[in-house]
């Protein structure tokens, strides 16, 4: 299945409120995480990394405060609006009995996410302010929901959901959407490189890291949740496999876009940053069109320069892939392969580098009186 980013214009939407302690709290690992700590690089090490995140989940002690307990539930509802609307639902379901069927007709007119849903059920049983029969159906229906839920995305959602609401403030993007994008890539299962690309085309750079920052948290967070013994627990070495991958691929990166930014290049823009993103990734991948790719980046940055400067692009380009290691090229064939048909445009520019000379020369050897 595919992934994507947040898409859209809805990347770009913040509103989710804290509600307790607990969000303000995980808001101090998101600060930690925007500064590249309390992140276990190593994936081998994704059991220690779920121990540093249980924080975010189990940092009170026991209480008996019952708005606390309600803040328990509530704060994992990432529907801005849920109070008023359990409220709405807890005045509706005083006043006519529903079956099962029904409550699921009826919830889901406030809360269509299913993580929500579940919340929502659990925190409506726990305030235990409806009829004993009414409860008796909304524990069946969550009975049901929890065996419908095959792939773990509901539960997954309310494991991550304070992660989601911490780091939405960082990335100025809506604490839903975050928790979507955490669903997709648990259900990805192409290559890395692939929903690095397609980021590439979404994102800037510094967005791509901290979407590999939340991954990670995430899903420390959503390890760190599940019971001991859970059949699910041998998902996440794979998993977090995958986020080590990207935060290479992510690094290597910036590495190849610095060498352009530390010479005569560093002109080039944020558009172009992205492009170069682009040519890194046409380039690892061994894609025949990235010769394409390559003169749509002239012709968009690089127009106005002469074929000299044109060649030494290409110069630090040649250095840029030949410095990256092996292991991120398909194969080490096809590694050799790309930096040879690299170094043959770069004979064909020095070679139209000449040509131009030569025409300048004999130009100015007609003009001599």
């Amino acid at each position: 299945m595919a992934i994507g980013p947040v898409g859209g214009n809805s990347r770009f939407l913040v509103g989710q409120r804290d509600k307790s302690s607990s969000a303000a709290q995980a808001s101090d690992d998101a600060d930690e995480a925007a500064r590249g700590q309390g992140v276990i690089d190593n994936s081998s090490e994704y059991a220690s990394m779920s121990m540093l995140a249980a924080s975010h989940v189990r940092r009170r002690g026991p209480t008996t405060d019952s708005k606390e307990e309600w803040t328990r539930f509530s704060e994992r509802i990432l529907d801005a609006q849920a109070d008023e609307k359990i409220l709405r639902v807890e005045g509706a379901l005083n006043s006519k009995l529903m079956t099962r069927q029904q409550l699921h007709a009826f919830l889901l007119q406030y809360f269509t996410d299913p993580s929500d849903l579940l919340m929502v059920l659990a925190a409506l049983i726990h305030r235990s302010r409806l009829k004993r029969k009414q409860l008796e159906q909304l524990e069946a229906l969550r009975e049901q929901l929890e065996a419908e839920d095959l792939d773990r995305s509901a539960q997954a959602g309310i494991n991550i959901a304070l992660v989601a609401k911490a780091f939405a403030q960082k990335m100025q993007q809506s604490a839903g959407n975050l928790r979507m994008l955490y669903r997709e890539f648990l259900c990805y299962d192409g290559p890395a490189i692939y929903l690095y690309e397609q980021w590439a085309e979404e994102m800037v750079a510094q967005e791509r890291e901290n979407i590999i920052r939340y991954l990670a948290r995430a899903l420390a967070c959503d390890l760190q949740a599940l019971p001991l013994g859970n059949i699910n627990v041998s998902e996440f070495g794979a998993l977090f496999n995958r986020v080590s991958r990207l935060r290479e691929m992510q690094s290597l990166d910036d590495t190849f876009r610095q060498r352009f930014s530390h010479t005569d290049f560093a002109f080039i823009n944020q558009s172009g940053e992205n492009m170069l993103s682009k040519l890194f990734i046409s380039g690892i991948r061994g894609q025949e069109n990235f010769n394409d790719s390559l003169l749509t980046f002239y012709s968009r940055q690089l127009g106005a320069l002469s074929t000299d400067m044109r060649a030494r692009f290409l110069q630090i380009l040649i250095i840029a892939f030949s410095i990256l290691p092996t292991g991120i090229f398909s194969s080490l064939e096809e590694r050799e392969h790309f930096i040879d048909g690299l170094k043959e445009n770069m004979s064909h520019f020095m070679e139209q580098e000449l040509a131009m000379a030569r025409r300048v020369l004999h130009d100015e050897e007609e003009n001599i009186p």
